[in-house]
């Protein structure tokens, strides 16, 4: 499902290059409550595994450097100053889809790439997209990725299921 929160962010459609080839999917803000709370955005951390929204998940809520279960867990403090900086921006963007996808996949390209931004790397622009929201969401996403060089925090919360559909995603909100 995809739809617009109260804040009029989404997910935005987008084409990216995964392990199988070129696909399509989403890229954007989630909403999650915890413990019946209001709603409150997260993103996805870990770009190989799926999301079941509308799934109940038992999590463990951990600091960014508290996740050395997790292979990326030396690469959360920078994905936390990613989200802290930018969900502001996403906020008061004028397309929060293309913002929400841009913060996204900046997330992404830290935690599986290190921030080597995207033109190498797991998470890369295939140049042959031409969809302008695409190249828009990936210019700003560039943007993110280059300012977050040595940048780190640990005012974040990183949510990891413990119990609730196989295979679900981690993922990282504000603390």
């Amino acid at each position: 499902y995809v739809g617009l929160d109260a804040q009029g962010r989404y997910l935005d459609p987008f084409d990216f290059i995964d392990r199988n080839g070129n696909t399509s999917g989403y890229a954007g803000v989630f909403l999650a409550t915890l413990d019946g709370s209001n709603p409150y955005p997260v993103f996805c951390v870990d770009l190989y595994t799926d999301v079941n929204p509308g799934a109940p998940y038992s999590v463990d809520i951990l600091s960014p450097d508290d996740t050395a279960s997790l292979a990326y867990s030396s690469r959360l403090p920078q994905a936390a100053w990613l989200y802290v900086t930018y969900m502001p921006l996403v906020d008061a963007a004028s397309n929060k889809a293309v913002a929400g996808a841009a913060l996204q996949l900046a997330i992404w390209d830290v935690v599986e790439d290190g921030g080597d931004g995207l033109s190498s790397g797991s998470i890369r622009v295939d140049s042959a997209i031409t969809n302008p929201t695409n190249i828009a969401a990936t210019n700003l996403a560039s943007s993110m990725i280059a300012a977050a060089q040595g940048q780190s925090l640990l005012n974040a919360a990183v949510l990891m299921n413990v119990v609730g559909p196989d295979g679900s995603q981690t993922l990282i909100t504000a603390a």
